[in-house]
């Protein structure tokens, strides 16, 4: 498991502990729970992957905000870390680096990186789109890389929706799912292989689609008819 405190981590949990406050003035927003609030917070204890839709770059600022209690790691495309700034950024936040344009879409580095978090019961935020949406609304099929980590490492994925592209100030709501389990195709210690993860990524887009769909009673423009 994770240390409670670790070297390659204290400028992450330093600027948590310090900047929260600020960052829940400026960045508000309100957690719903439509799957087993009771079951998700028991998930969370573990190695665990968290998918979001992907409507701003500030959804990163959120998910480290509002999912508090893990000291999350984050992938990110490659192209992010060119510029110097969010390069410095990125590091310190214990982000882990994609880079899409490996061969075969696969990078070596990265998915070895992923596993280290999560054979260490870590948790890794995957945005599944694997680019950004404003409008939020979930690609028909989305990247395999999440059934693939959620196959090989036997670890639940806890969906979740941002209701509205994400903005500073205004209230935001983050609708979170239940639990998707990659155990039933693993019985028998089947191994995993390409039909599987296609499978698996089906059922992932599925189930978030459903709660996409369930979220739009959030949204803002929801709230204001109401």
């Amino acid at each position: 498991t994770q240390a409670l405190l670790s070297k390659k981590t204290y400028v992450q949990d330093f600027i948590k502990i310090t900047s929260f406050p600020i960052g829940y003035c400026i960045l508000r927003a309100k957690k719903i729970y439509l799957g087993n609030k009771k079951e998700i917070k028991k998930i969370m204890r573990d190695k665990v992957l968290i998918a979001p839709n992907h409507t701003s770059m500030i959804d990163v600022v959120f998910m480290y905000l509002y999912f508090f209690s893990r000291r999350i790691r984050i992938l990110s495309l490659s192209t992010i870390w060119t510029v110097k700034p969010l390069e410095f950024a990125l590091k310190r936040a214990g982000a882990i680096k994609y880079n899409r344009d490996s061969p075969n879409g696969f990078d070596m580095q990265s998915f070895k990186e992923t596993t280290a978090v999560l054979d260490g019961n870590g948790a890794v935020v995957i945005f599944p789109q694997g680019h950004i949406s404003k409008d939020g609304i979930i690609d028909e099929e989305l990247k395999p890389g999440l059934a693939i980590h959620s196959l090989k490492h036997k670890a639940p994925i806890i969906p979740v929706i941002f209701a509205d592209e994400t903005v500073f100030w205004k209230l935001n709501r983050i609708v979170i799912g239940d639990p998707i389990y990659p155990d039933k195709y693993l019985e028998n210690n089947a191994k995993v292989n390409n039909e599987m993860i296609a499978e698996f990524n089906k059922e992932i887009t599925e189930k978030m689609l459903d709660l996409q769909a369930k979220s739009v009673k959030y949204s803002r423009k929801a709230k204001k008819e109401d």
